[in-house]
């Protein structure tokens, strides 16, 4: 089975969608497509999942193609698939910026991006090929990542919370 997930975004993100009913793939696709409008007829579609049946979903999966959530990303990586990561475009009004091309940037290593003009039956086929194993650590560099993320805004919520905390 394929797992597509759009997330929960407002935005739809027909792009992907479409993309979707062009394949010729005889095998089951599970489609949540939130905000979407586009409903390719050679998918189940389904509005929104729990978290609980999200999981379930990405667990039985054998590929997940998702948009550039961080959440999707990594509950795919936890499970240990390598799914075909699909950014939100602002240039398409899928989202109000390029954000989630930084996020498909950060995790090259453990993801399949899918760019517009690629080849999604080609990426949905590397993915399925590829043997996964679930890493219990994170790797270095995502690490990194979320701490120069992080590390500003806590030295400045560090820094009122003392000037708050000596009057």
């Amino acid at each position: 089975m394929i797992f597509v997930t759009v997330g929960t975004t407002e935005q739809p993100f027909d792009r992907l969608l479409r993309a979707v009913g062009t394949l010729g793939i005889e095998e089951e696709i599970v489609l949540q497509f939130g905000h979407s409008t586009f409903l390719p007829p050679n998918a189940r579609p389904v509005k929104f999942l729990g978290f609980d049946e999200m999981k379930g979903m990405i667990d039985r999966a054998r590929v997940v193609l998702c948009h550039a959530g961080a959440g999707s990303v990594l509950n795919a990586l936890c499970f240990g698939k390598r799914p075909v990561v699909a950014p939100r475009l602002r240039k398409f009004g899928e989202m109000v910026d390029d954000h989630q091309l930084d996020l498909v940037e950060a995790f090259r290593d453990s993801v399949i991006p899918y760019l517009p003009g690629d080849d999604l039956a080609g990426k949905i086929a590397a993915a399925g090929a590829q043997e996964h194993t679930i890493k219990r650590q994170p790797s270095r560099q995502l690490v990194t990542a979320i701490q120069s993320f992080i590390e500003p805004a806590s030295a400045s919520t560090v820094r009122r919370a003392g000037t708050v905390d000596s009057h």
